[in-house]
């Protein structure tokens, strides 16, 4: 199951709870990502580039302070959101 832009913040929220991200200081640069992505869904140039930051992101951190296999599950989310708003 796929999931809209509004929902991002939630699913970092749960992992952040489960100890998928396991830095609050990471956890609080991605909800940074999600928060215009979030509020700026009419203009997708700019949803884009929030989705291509919190990808690299989660790219650098997978298996370090992000629970790798949580990671290529939110990289499928932010492929299928990207997919959406080109």
């Amino acid at each position: 199951m796929m999931m809209d832009a509004d929902h991002l913040d939630e699913t970092l929220n749960y992992a952040w709870q489960q100890g998928w991200i396991t830095n609050r200081g990471i956890f609080n640069s991605l909800m940074a990502k999600v928060d215009p992505i979030q509020r700026n869904q009419d203009d997708s140039r700019q949803v884009l580039n929030g989705l291509n930051a919190l990808e690299h992101e989660v790219r650098a951190l997978s298996g370090k302070k992000i629970s790798a296999a949580f990671a290529e599950l939110l990289l499928s989310q932010v492929l299928y959101l990207n997919n959406m708003y080109k």
